[in-house]
């Protein structure tokens, strides 16, 4: 959703690379290779693994959401006067926020079994 192609790119990678592994997995690595050097304890890896993890879902949710925000809408705010100016950018995210909460709040509330089964 970016302009800037780098932060695009990175921001796919790492949720691609996050939604391809299995979260034991996850777990596995950064307990034993990454972060077996340093002073965290058990509980406090499982929460940075669990926040990557999840982090990355909620992130593509939050994408779709914002892209499933109809052309329409985003005319409707045009027709009212909202130039492409950065003050646009503003305006434009009110416009969305309120047209994607609605598709991100039921995915968002319920937790999938699948991931945890």
């Amino acid at each position: 959703m970016s302009r800037n192609r780098l932060a695009s790119g990175v921001a796919r990678f790492y949720v691609e690379l996050m939604r391809s592994l299995p979260l034991l997995l996850l777990l596995l690595v950064m307990f034993y290779v990454v972060l077996a050097s340093s002073s965290l304890n058990k509980t406090q890896i499982a929460i940075v693994c669990f926040s990557l993890y999840f982090g990355a879902y909620l992130c593509e949710i939050f994408r779709t959401g914002i892209e499933g925000v109809e052309q329409g809408q985003w005319e409707a705010g045009v027709a009212l006067g909202m130039s492409r100016s950065p003050s646009w950018n503003r305006f434009r995210t009110k416009i969305s926020r309120s047209s994607s909460s609605r598709a991100c709040a039921a995915p968002c509330a319920k937790p999938k079994r699948e991931k945890f089964s």
